[in-house]
């Protein structure tokens, strides 16, 4: 499969008809608890060295996974380490049953009373054999849910396209695609990556790389001098403008201005072109 549509979900879904809504579980509450733990598999995927689009699948995957089942009842930790244990052989970064054990039990139990650092589960430990069967059995229940559709478009690959589009291989180009990957990177956790395809996620990055790289996109294009970059961007990708706004909207939300202001020192609350007046 070439696309994911299939796992495009609108907002009005996420919020009134989920699972965890009929068990009673509010929508405010469902996207806290998912974030906390997309946080915990970020930290577990650097520890794993899964990190880029190997950790950027694990957490679409895991997310997928709560479109269909509610966290009522649901084993979240075993989940969250079986996505991560799944994304290493879906992108081929294969990562031992043991080493998705340590790297987990250690970002989940940090900081806690017992094991400030992080408990070290090894093979030796007494609990071991229980967690290699509460991982695969989490594994298999991924697996089912998901119905084995494993398919996760890359936004990243899609950035590169347009930008190749939209920019030739100059260095504008380049600062762009790195700014547009950081905020990528940055997003990861950001329900806009089930409410949108990976094409108007790539987008929408784009947009706000290129806002803060100070790129003008009514500009002409590298391929068409009487297109806008935005224009051709839009057209290209049979996009619309409204949507990919309102992606350049979710992944800009507040928990995410308040990580790209610490890590690159700008607010994305303002300067990010108006998608419906670029068009004009």
């Amino acid at each position: 499969m070439g696309t994911d549509e299939t796992w495009v979900f609108d907002e009005e879904e996420l919020r009134l008809y989920t699972p965890s809504r009929r068990d009673g579980i509010s929508y405010e509450e469902e996207l806290s608890t998912l974030n906390r733990h997309v946080e915990k598999m970020q930290e577990g995927a650097v520890l794993l060295r899964l990190i880029g689009f190997p950790a950027y699948v694990a957490i679409v995957l895991f997310r997928r996974y709560f479109l269909v089942e509610s966290l009522k009842g649901s084993d979240i930790e075993a989940i969250a380490a079986a996505s991560l244990f799944v994304s290493g052989k879906v992108c081929e970064y294969l990562r031992a049953c043991k080493d998705i054990i340590y790297c987990c039990r250690k970002v989940y139990t940090k900081d806690s009373e017992d094991f400030p650092d992080g408990e070290e589960m090894t093979e030796d430990n007494v609990h071991f054999f229980d967690e290699k069967i509460r991982l695969l059995s989490a594994e298999r229940d991924v697996l089912r849910v998901l119905n084995f559709d494993l398919n996760v478009v890359l936004p990243h690959d899609k950035i590169k396209e347009m930008i190749t589009e939209l920019f030739g291989a100059g260095t504008t180009g380049r600062h762009v695609h790195q700014a547009s990957i950081n905020f990528l990177v940055e997003s990861m956790g950001n329900e806009a990556h089930v409410t949108h395809s990976s094409t108007e996620i790539a987008a929408a990055c784009i947009i706000i790389g290129s806002a803060y790289s100070h790129v003008d996109l009514s500009e002409a294009s590298v391929c068409d001098e009487h297109a806008s970059r935005i224009r051709k961007l839009y057209d290209a990708y049979s996009l619309d403008p409204k949507r990919v706004r309102r992606a350049v909207q979710m992944v800009g939300i507040e928990a995410q201005r308040l990580r790209i202001q610490k890590h690159y020192g700008i607010d994305i609350s303002s300067g990010i072109p108006d998608a419906d007046e670029t068009l004009k």
